[in-house]
């Protein structure tokens, strides 16, 4: 579908300010001009030292940041490919 775009989200409730350690990192589904969306979850947790907005998304200060990244892209590309396919029609699909 051709109108919808993708980005990270990182913490969308806020739950590093409730206390806690870490946060999940989720995938938003936005429908363009519409307030319509929806949140796929990686079931990526990270603190807010290892979370980085660049390029999308990169992990750093984690020994295992470059296997992270790469999965949140790999889950990304994943989306991405079902929403340009001929198979997404809709937000819901």
């Amino acid at each position: 579908m051709d109108n919808l775009s993708l980005r990270f989200v990182y913490d969308r409730r806020n739950e590093i300010a409730k206390g806690k350690s870490a946060a999940p990192l989720h995938i938003e589904v936005r429908q363009n001009k519409t307030i319509n969306r929806i949140f796929i979850n990686t079931y990526i947790k990270l603190k807010p030292s290892e979370y980085s907005d660049k390029n999308g998304f990169t992990c750093k200060n984690h020994p295992n940041a470059t296997a992270i990244t790469a999965k949140a892209h790999r889950i990304f590309r994943e989306v991405e490919e079902f929403v340009l396919s001929d198979n997404c029609r809709t937000l819901e699909d």
